[in-house]
């Protein structure tokens, strides 16, 4: 994997969330977050943001949640892309719970599911960036695929928050 593709796969989606959801690991503060954990990690939140983003392309007649979900479509496949080194990686697995808010998700519509998707995202963001800070804080060889996506990753996911945080208010404001 080269870096520049991760890099320019990213920009494009600056302005996207990454994820939504638990990761289920079973870690304490003191255990260390490997490569394959961190890829697999990345990867099942990354599924979870995939399949609510294309639900929202369905259930949201929002512009703005409209043109999140898409770019975040776009960002996760080139995210799962990049940690798999494979141009059409399969979904990750997702667990029971995250199962149960992809179908709580499923009968929501309009301004109610604008609100759960963007309130989802910030959680979501919010795990993801505990997730990076950990693994970055366990792996710092510079020149690994993984501890490239995370560098990046990191610093996508403060924006992310930033512009999910501004979003929140809009999508309140038509509920």
């Amino acid at each position: 994997m080269d870096r520049r593709n991760v890099i320019l796969a990213l920009t494009g989606a600056a302005a996207a969330p990454i994820l939504l959801g638990t990761v289920a690991r079973g870690q304490t503060a003191t255990d260390m977050l490997d490569p394959a954990s961190y890829t697999a990690d990345t990867l099942q939140i990354g599924t979870l943001a995939k399949t609510v983003s294309q639900i929202a392309l369905q259930n949201s007649k929002s512009p703005v949640v409209l043109r999140f979900a898409k770019l975040e479509i776009d960002e996760q496949t080139a995210v799962a892309q990049s940690l798999t080194n494979d141009a059409d990686p399969p979904p990750a697995a997702l667990t029971d719970q995250q199962q149960m808010m992809v179908q709580s998700l499923q009968g929501l519509s309009g301004a109610a599911f604008d609100i759960a998707y963007i309130k989802g995202q910030i959680q979501g963001h919010n795990q993801l960036a505990a997730i990076q800070s950990e693994f970055l804080a366990s792996d710092t060889d510079i020149t690994a695929n993984p501890v490239h996506v995370a560098l990046i990753a990191a610093a996508f996911i403060e924006t992310h928050l930033s512009v999910l945080h501004a979003l929140l208010p809009i999508v309140l404001a038509t509920g």
